[in-house]
């Protein structure tokens, strides 16, 4: 029997579990396929003592190590909550970012020996790296892939600091235990720089194959029709091609997973007591709205919508609650609808389920009626994401934001409500949009302080120019002169360095994100 091993990429101590693995276990164990999963964030991050120590406390005392994690109420005259704070920031805090450090490629780059950019991943990942990363890596695998007989391995790629590792994944592979074994490499950050991995020679030597967007159907067509002639018509994938030499060809069909074909995730493979108590689910696909012009969300999703029903959705978490005796859920969705979410709640009070829930949404006056707020909260909700992105109404409409005509005092109100029902918000912010001026990003910090105790946390980030955006696409309308678009070296997240008209520079943006901004949201 064919069996692939699918390799979950190291990231960083942040233990939050992705689907994209799990997913593909259901599917492949619908079509009868086994499959192994090697959870190499924790393989690798456990070779770390600092790593270790935290991965025993939060196994043997997690409810104090959450508790720990989740502290943010600085001078709460509880005893108790100031302990855990203190602990937070003078032991727990210091500990993972000497991790982070340790496993995520920054540490090469802020010192300034390697520049932070596709290229010089790619770079570094198949030509340098350092000895003692090859060699971790390859004694941590050697064990696993030596062990079974595997027809194929699958490396998933989902966020930027994992392509470095993903790619000397893939090379260790190639080197140390044979160029025979084909090595796929998939997920959202494939699927975003495909067309700059896909003509880099150096990636052509130790990847035999791409999957851009969903790649189920890509992976059970690959294990059932492994031979080169039936590549082309296996959807989302690019292949070796003996007729056009050293250059992958994209096939010509295209896979897209509709939200009612979303199966229950299975998480074999993953242990779950090191990751966060809140199980990732998803029911839908796309976002309602997909037309923020700096998102890339929509055009991943090729703008698309679709969601699961409510019967069904229910049906995924009581299975999920039966066999991983799961309470906490958290919908990664782009964002979920207001009307889907109350029917949602109502269904899951009435079904009795003793289940805590949090998801992403859009900032509209749904949420300013008390009485629907306290509907969702009775069903579950205690968490809200929201993309506020602004406080400016001239940049959250240069932005195109669903709230962009919402006025201060009616966000405000929206905030004030939630929280009166019990439901934490966090919210997303981004400074430095082209043309952003000083003035304007200072009026975000201004409200976001003035309302500090309106929302329990806040992720704050300079702009990002990403392709397959509209921004990108039609940059003088956003004032940007110029986009370098040899190479994507802006930022982690890999975007564009651009000049603009005015306003703020990518620089001064980063600069203020990161300095004056963080100092005055500081907790």
């Amino acid at each position: 029997m064919k069996k692939c091993l699918l390799i979950w990429t190291p990231l960083n101590f942040c233990f939050s579990l992705h689907l994209g693995i799990p997913f593909l276990v259901s599917h492949l164990k619908n079509k009868g396929i086994d499959s192994l999963v090697f959870d190499m964030n924790a393989a690798y991050l456990s070779r770390h003592r600092f790593f270790w120590f935290l991965f025993m406390f939060r196994r043997r005392s997690r409810d104090l190590a959450l508790a720990i994690v989740n502290s943010c109420v600085k001078g709460s005259r509880d005893r108790k909550i100031r302990k855990r704070f203190f602990l937070k920031k003078i032991f727990y805090n210091p500990m993972t970012a000497a991790i982070d450090n340790l496993t995520r490629y920054l540490e090469d780059r802020e010192k300034g020996r390697i520049p932070w950019s596709l290229e010089s991943i790619i770079d570094s990942a198949l030509e340098g790296g350092s000895a003692s990363t090859r060699r971790k890596i390859s004694d941590i695998l050697r064990p696993v892939i030596e062990k079974e007989d595997l027809s194929l391995i699958g490396i998933s790629v989902v966020y930027p600091e994992q392509l470095f590792f993903a790619l000397m994944i893939a090379r260790v592979i190639k080197e140390d235990f044979g160029k025979d074994m084909p090595v796929v490499l998939g997920g959202s950050q494939i699927t975003k720089h495909i067309a700059h991995i896909v003509n880099n020679k150096k990636v052509y030597d130790f990847v035999n194959f791409l999957v851009v967007g969903d790649g189920e159907k890509a992976l059970s067509d690959l294990l059932d029709r492994p031979d080169e002639k039936s590549f082309s018509n296996i959807p989302n994938l690019y292949f070796k091609s003996r007729k056009i030499g050293r250059k992958y060809e994209r096939s010509g069909c295209d896979f897209y997973l509709d939200a009612g074909d979303i199966p229950a995730p299975d998480f074999t493979g993953f242990d779950l007591d090191i990751y966060e108590k809140a199980l990732p689910i998803l029911i839908s696909k796309g976002c309602t709205w997909s037309k923020c012009n700096f998102c890339t969300y929509a055009s991943l999703q090729e703008h698309r919508y679709s969601i699961n029903n409510v019967a069904r959705t229910i049906e995924i978490i009581k299975e999920m609650n039966a066999r991983y005796k799961a309470s906490e859920f958290r919908f990664i969705d782009d964002e979920l609808p207001s009307n889907f979410l109350e029917r949602l709640a109502a269904e899951l009070f009435k079904s009795g389920l003793d289940i805590k829930w949090s998801c992403s949404v859009t900032l509209n006056e749904d949420f300013a009626d008390r009485a629907f707020c306290e509907t969702l909260k009775i069903g579950g909700l205690n968490g809200l994401t929201i993309g506020l992105e602004s406080a400016s109404p001239r940049i959250l409409g240069l932005m195109n934001k669903r709230h962009q005509y919402m006025a201060k005092e009616a966000i405000e109100g929206i905030l004030s409500t939630l929280k009166e029902a019990g439901i934490d918000v966090g919210l997303h912010i981004i400074f430095g949009f082209p043309t952003e001026t000083l003035d304007e990003v200072r009026q975000t910090v201004d409200f976001l302080v003035d309302n500090r105790d309106m929302y329990a946390d806040c992720w704050a980030q300079p702009f990002c120019l990403e392709e397959d955006t509209p921004v990108f696409k039609n940059p003088e309308r956003f004032g940007i002169t110029k986009i370098y678009r040899e190479n994507k070296v802006s930022g982690e997240r890999l975007g564009y360095r651009y000049e603009v008209t005015g306003g703020m520079s990518q620089e001064a943006a980063r600069s203020f994100t990161y300095g004056e901004a963080k100092r005055a949201l500081k907790r």
